[in-house]
């Protein structure tokens, strides 16, 4: 597999962020699961206007609600985008991951048990990290988002993870739906952390997805299947993007260092 780092390689802060990063992976490197690391450059804010290739409607997050994107949030959403279209029909398995994703050291194993699990199946989207740190779309999933992005005016507004959740829920009823209301023969379609973000959920179709995404893990201490990476945070660094509507950079899903 292919992990693929959205980073700043202007940034020295970005740069720090992303050397942690790969050495949290380093295990997996060491074994092979991944193949090779390579850094994703933002998509330059100077060049946004040129673009406007989708349709960004105000905020609907909590904090946020009904403010504009600023131009850096869109440089991120955009990066990620593109990107989905740079591994399209890539025979590898292609991860996504951004600068300061972190895997836990003592879930090394986990994690590798979960990649097998998630590239013999194949879900349209497995999210295995806090946010969008860390997460895996098939091709067929990138053609659906793609489709509502490009051509039916699909509206952003939201996050990257949070669009990610609407995608999957739009084109599972529009695209994937049968006229007995499945949703294919698949083990699982989606992997996606509970809203407490300590254990993982996998599941078939949009209704199934709104519940992990909205709400905790009631039964957390009984579910085996721990989200082995998180996101981290120094306070000497700080971060590169803060997001309005957050009090701290940071929260208590992070891995804090000083």
């Amino acid at each position: 597999m292919i992990l693929n780092i959205i980073c700043s390689l202007k940034s020295k802060v970005s740069r720090e962020y992303v050397n942690m990063s790969i050495d949290s992976f380093d295990p997996l490197i060491q074994k092979n699961y991944i193949s090779d690391v390579k850094l994703i450059p933002y998509v330059a804010v100077e060049t946004l206007r040129f673009r406007e290739l989708y349709n960004y409607t105000n905020h609907l997050e909590f904090g946020q609600r009904n403010k504009k994107f600023e131009p850096t949030e869109i440089s991120l959403q955009e990066t990620h985008i593109d990107l989905w279209d740079s591994i399209l029909d890539n025979p590898d398995k292609n991860w996504i991951g951004e600068h300061d994703a972190y895997l836990y050291p003592d879930m090394v194993d986990d994690a590798m048990r979960l990649l097998d699990h998630i590239h013999v199946v194949d879900p349209y989207y497995a999210n295995i990290g806090l946010y969008t740190c860390f997460y895996y779309i098939n091709n067929d999933a990138i053609k659906m988002f793609k489709e509502l992005l490009v051509n039916k005016g699909f509206p952003i507004n939201s996050g990257p993870y949070g669009l990610l959740e609407r995608l999957f829920k739009t084109s599972m009823d529009r695209y994937v739906k049968d006229e007995r209301g499945g949703y294919g023969n698949k083990e699982f379609n989606y992997v996606l952390p509970y809203a407490n973000h300590k254990t993982l959920n996998f599941g078939m179709s949009p209704t199934d997805i709104h519940i992990p995404f909205n709400f905790p893990d009631r039964d957390a201490k009984n579910n085996p299947n721990k989200t082995p990476v998180t996101q981290i945070y120094s306070h000497r660094l700080s971060t590169t993007l803060h997001h309005r509507g957050h009090k701290k950079n940071y929260t208590r899903y992070h891995k804090v260092i000083p």
